[in-house]
Formats: structure tokens, C-alpha cells, sequence
């Protein structure tokens, strides 16, 4: 929308000869009317128009059509209205002296869909999977929309579970970067006489057991993002060297003498308050606020405890799909049962549990019986171990059948999701088979999985059929 005809006919004509077709209006009220039988991919709105402003559109916009991609255009650029209007939702806000020659109109309305593309991918499930709609969640994620396009570092705090490497991938995914590479390095699993070689790399002979050359992880985010998983577990002697790297976007690998260029965007997350470690001596503040330029904080989940209902059907569409069962239904007591828990392991916890329950239970409805014994077995078992077979304190089994005595000790958890989650899926297969005395159509059939799947499984788990 322009009002000016010249200015009006000069985009509309740029963009036709781009490829696109093109909807020409003279002020908002002409617009609106006809967006009531078709509406576009994209509208460019001038900011000043007689009859209606372009942020009052704009806001018009978002409630009748929020789907659409809007970019606001002035002569009269103001930070404070640019920072408002992506606020709202405008996916770009122009200077329009930066549209000379207007050709570049044509670039800028590219990079305008191929954003309100990602966009779209990203809330097919929540905001690129961070599912939820509680003020502190909404706000963290408007803030990732308003700095992923920026190259500024981000430092992301929450507790451990609740969604700092969704928040970087978020971050990552809707900035300019989303070509490029997206890297991640979980400092807090880091030995401190790898770190250097793990973050720069390192040459062919730099030190014993050095056999080969290695990319290390800047060189391999070069012109992406890079994650640094709980940055406040580095050394102090290694911080150092990663400042140096901010500071000069250039590094060398273990053992060599050529400078490499580090184009890299660099997210920093932490469970810790850096600013107490600065405080303690363990972290320095100068590489703090190098990180910390824009910094978002998650809630954890007993903060948003609005959410676990949203979160647990997305966690059990995901998971009945893997495991092609039909995903149980809740009562409502049941799922007010979970909103009473305080999920210490966050929302990392919460998916464990429904993984759990996908796994395990075969009953259609879950009740608040089930969910308690789900509970108990869960806090008997390592914090950071994922589902693992419950059993309730009483010697019910959540599955729906008597126990037959007392429960066993539990045996050690292995370490990794996959690990466990293979156990349990063998113990239920081998199960299954043996209550249907090795027919395999009807195992099938009780699993809710079809032959050729049941084959398939049998045949990873190398589990013999007589």
C-alpha cells in the first residue's frame, strides 16, 4: 500500500518484472476490502497513509489474517517504532532510502517470505518445539524473533530441562544463519585438556594420539551458530582463549600457525549465575559481557504449570506415532495430577514420563492411579535416566496386571535415552510373545503394530521366535 502514485506504481511495476503478482492499493481501508476475497503471501504498507496508519494496520493485520507477511516502509525511520512493529509481528521494517535503486525492494521482499516460511515451519509444532503459552514463554520467545536476525552473541539461562538448546536452535532458525551450519558443544561434559582442541581443532601430530587433523567446532560453525551448553564449566585459562577468539574472530588450531576466520554466531547457556561466578573468581567479566549481549531467560516448568496439558499431547502425538500405538486419552483429575507436580527435571522430565507411558501402558485412558504410580517409579529412578519400567509402591503394575509379589530391586539405569528406551522395548516385546505363545499375528495385533514392524524389531533385537 502507498498512497503516492508514482511510488506506488514504480514497486508494484519492480516487483511484477521479479516474478511476483502484485495487489496495488492506495490506503488501508482500499486494502481491507480487498483482502475479504483474497489474501496475499506478503503486503507492503507505507507507515504514514491518510485514513488509517501503517502500525494500525498492521495491527489490524495480526488479528484478521495472521498468517500474512507484513514489511512496514517510512522515510522517516524511528528505533522505537521499528522495534514495535516486529513486536507486533512485521517481518521487516524499512528505511526507504535503503531501497535505492528500487530494485533492491525485490531482494528485501525475498528475504521477507523466505522468513515467514521458516516461521511457518517453526510454529507447525509451538514456536520451532518451544510448545506453550504462558506471558514468561510468549516472552521468550518474542524476544528470539526480535534478536535472531541481529549478529549479537545471546546468553540463554534456565534450568537444566527446560529448553536452552531448543532456545538456540530457535534463535539459529529464524536468523539469517538458517543455511548455515548449527553447531553444539556441552561444556559441562568437556575434559579441560580437550577443550582447546574440541573448540579450535587441532593438527596432524600436535600431541600424542594426535593422528590426523580435526575441524573443531568454530571452524565447523563458520558462518552458522554455535552453541556453548553451560559455558560457566570452562576453565578460566580457557575462557581466555575463547575471548581472544570474540574479540578477533580469527583462531588457530592446536599445533598450527595459520589464522583461521571465525564468522560465528555464538549462543551461550547456563544453569549458573555468571554473574555470581564473576563474583567467586570462576568466570571472567569481560568474555561475560561479550556473551551476554542479549540474554533470555525460560522459565522452568513449575513456573508454567498452565502448560504441561499442551506439552504432554505434544510429547504423546510424537511418541504414539514412533511407537505406532493409538495415544491414550487423559481424565481431567489425571491431568490436573501433573499440574501439581513440580517437575524438578523440567520439562525434559515431563517427556521421559509420557515416553514412559507411550511405552508402557496399555490401558485407553489413563487415570490419576496410573499417573501416581508413573510418578513414584520415576522419582526412584536416576534424575537423568529416561523412562525406565514402573512400578508402583503397592506392587501394581501401571500396564493393568497384578504384579505377582513384591517388586524387584530395581537394576542400575544405563546413562542414554536410547540405551534404555531398547531395554524396554525388548522386555515388552518378549513379553508379548510370550503370552500369546509365539504367534506373531496375534503379538502384532496386542501391540498395535503391524507384522512387518513386529519382524522388523525381532529381528534388531535378535530376540528368537521357536
Amino acid at each position: 500500500m502507498e498512497d503516492d502514485p508514482s511510488h506506488r506504481e514504480l514497486y508494484g511495476t519492480v516487483l511484477e518484472r521479479a516474478g511476483y503478482d502484485v495487489m496495488r492499493a492506495s490506503n488501508a481501508d482500499e486494502a481491507l476490502r480487498a483482502l475479504e476475497t483474497r489474501v496475499p503471501d506478503l503486503i507492503l504498507t507505507d507507515v504514514v497513509m491518510p485514513t488509517m496508519s501503517g502500525m494500525s494496520l498492521l495491527r489490524e493485520l495480526m488479528n484478521l489474517h495472521p498468517g500474512v507477511g507484513v514489511i512496514l516502509q517510512t522515510s522517516q525511520p524511528q528505533i522505537a517504532d521499528a522495534v514495535e512493529a516486529i513486536k507486533i509481528g512485521a517481518l521487516d521494517y524499512l528505511d526507504k532510502s535503503s531501497l535505492i535503486p528500487p530494485t533492491r525492494l525485490a531482494e528485501r521482499v525475498a528475504a521477507a517470505l523466505q522468513k515467514r516460511q521458516r516461521k511457518s515451519a517453526g510454529h507447525a509444532a509451538g514456536f520451532h518445539g518451544m510448545v506453550g503459552n504462558d506471558p514468561k514463554m510468549r516472552s521468550a520467545c518474542l524476544l528470539i524473533q526480535q534478536v535472531a536476525d541481529s549478529i549479537a552473541n545471546v546468553l540463554v539461562y534456565g534450568e537444566t530441562g527446560s529448553g536452552k538448546e531448543l532456545a538456540a536452535r530457535a534463535i539459529h532458525a529464524e536468523s539469517k544463519r538458517a543455511d548455515g551450519p548449527f553447531i553444539t558443544l556441552d561444556c559441562s561434559t568437556l575434559a579441560p585438556e580437550l577443550a582447546e582442541s574440541e573448540l579450535f581443532g587441532h593438527e596432524k601430530g600436535a600431541f600424542s594420539g594426535a593422528v590426523s587433523q580435526h575441524r573443531g567446532r568454530f571452524e565447523r560453525a563458520h558462518r552458522g551458530t554455535l552453541l556453548l551448553d553451560e559455558v560457566g564449566n570452562l576453565t578460566v585459562a580457557m575462557q581466555a582463549k575463547l575471548l581472544r577468539v570474540i574479540q578477533t574472530r580469527t583462531f588457530e588450531r592446536v599445533g598450527g600457525e595459520k589464522s583461521i576466520a571465525a564468522d560465528v554466531r555464538i549462543v551461550a547457556a547456563s544453569n549458573r549465575s555468571l554473574e555470581e561466578m564473576i563474583n567467586e573468581g570462576g568466570f571472567r567479566r569481560d568474555l561475560y559481557h561479550r556473551l551476554n549481549v542479549v540474554q533470555i531467560r525460560l522459565p522452568s516448568l513449575r513456573e508454567r504449570l498452565q502448560d504441561v496439558p499442551e506439552l504432554v499431547n505434544h510429547f504423546l502425538a510424537r511418541y504414539a506415532t514412533q511407537a505406532e500405538r493409538q495415544p491414550p486419552q487423559w481424565t481431567p483429575a489425571a491431568m490436573a495430577k501433573l499440574q501439581e507436580h513440580d517437575w524438578p527435571g523440567n520439562i525434559r522430565e515431563l517427556e521421559n514420563f509420557v515416553y514412559r507411558v507411550v511405552l508402557l501402558c496399555q490401558k485407553p485412558v489413563i487415570d490419576t492411579e496410573d499417573v501416581n504410580a508413573f510418578l513414584a517409579a520415576q522419582e526412584l529412578a536416576p534424575a537423568a535416566s529416561a523412562p525406565a519400567t514402573p512400578q508402583s509402591a503397592a506392587g501394581a503394575s501401571p500396564m493393568g496386571a497384578p504384579s505377582g509379589g513384591p517388586a524387584p530391586a530395581p537394576a542400575p539405569a544405563p546413562l542414554d535415552l536410547s540405551s534404555q528406551v531398547e531395554a524396554q522395548e525388548k522386555d515388552i516385546l518378549t513379553k508379548a510373545l510370550a503370552r500369546n505363545r509365539y504367534n506373531l499375528s496375534r503379538t502384532a495385533k496386542e501391540l498395535k503394530i503391524s507384522r512387518t514392524t513386529l519382524y522388523s524389531k525381532l529381528s534388531k533385537y535378535g530376540i528368537p521366535v521357536p
